[in-house]
């Protein structure tokens, strides 16, 4: 079963079960015509009324829709004599105990239903702000404490290279903290940087994973650079040994 991102007024909501999307929009819960979709081997975002999924059936032409103070709507219909009638409707999103209804997504209710999503450079997928820091910035906090404090330490005497270095520490675990945030990651999953071979995936997130990783669960073209940066080395070095050891 195909797993699709969906997203609408701009913002991404999640990844779906085709079946899940299908039940939705023929339901008449969300719009295939203001409803976006993506997944792996799509170059862009293509509407869910054209994304031609299997037991969708497409629906008469949508009723305009206003967007009003509250989350509601004014659906046009036919009134009496045949005339326009205006009626009030709650947004699907706004709907308890609806699976779409989550506090980002109802944030987004007064955005326009019918903008395009935003997309990310080279064609990665757009996501909500997550807070927190980019890999970049990762990357060069990381540098940097250690170039200042390593640094530092090494014109002090034992006692306090100790101190400096302790005080590293501390800084380095507050970036590592605000990087996870940024992942859409719990941050208390910072503890499985005392656990063998967890902190080794952890360590590897931190550099690789872009915003939102926890949600959409989606390598952009940046992090699978990093990643190969990081494995290739290893790789060659491995084979280099193996080579070494069968021409010994």
């Amino acid at each position: 079963m195909n797993q699709w991102s969906m997203s609408r007024n701009g913002v991404e909501e999640g990844v779906f079960p085709e079946s899940d999307l299908v039940a939705w929009a023929n339901a008449g819960q969300i719009d295939p015509n203001a409803t976006y979709l993506w997944r792996e081997g799509l170059a862009d975002w293509v509407l869910l009324a054209d994304a031609g999924l299997p037991g969708y059936v497409p629906q008469a032409a949508p009723k305009a829709e206003v967007p009003t103070a509250g989350g509601g709507r004014l659906v046009m219909g036919a009134g009496a004599g045949g005339g326009p009638a205006l009626q009030a409707s709650r947004s699907p999103l706004a709907t308890t105990g609806s699976p779409l209804a989550t506090g980002a997504q109802s944030a987004a209710l007064g955005a326009n239903p019918y903008a395009a999503p935003a997309t990310v450079a080279g064609g990665g997928l757009a996501v909500q702000n997550y807070g927190g820091i980019g890999r970049l910035a990762y990357f060069g906090y990381s540098f940097l404490n250690s170039l200042v404090f390593n640094g530092l330490a090494t014109f002090l005497n034992d006692s306090a290279a100790l101190l400096v270095i302790a005080l590293s520490v501390i800084v380095a675990l507050g970036i590592g903290l605000m990087r996870l945030k940024n992942t859409g990651y719990s941050m208390a999953l910072f503890l499985l940087i005392i656990v063998p071979f967890a902190n080794i995936w952890l360590g590897l997130m931190l550099l690789c994973a872009p915003a939102g990783y926890a949600d959409h669960k989606t390598m952009d073209s940046s992090g699978k650079i990093v990643m190969w940066v990081i494995f290739l080395p290893i790789i060659l070095l491995i084979a280099l040994g193996v080579l070494g050891f069968f021409l010994a």
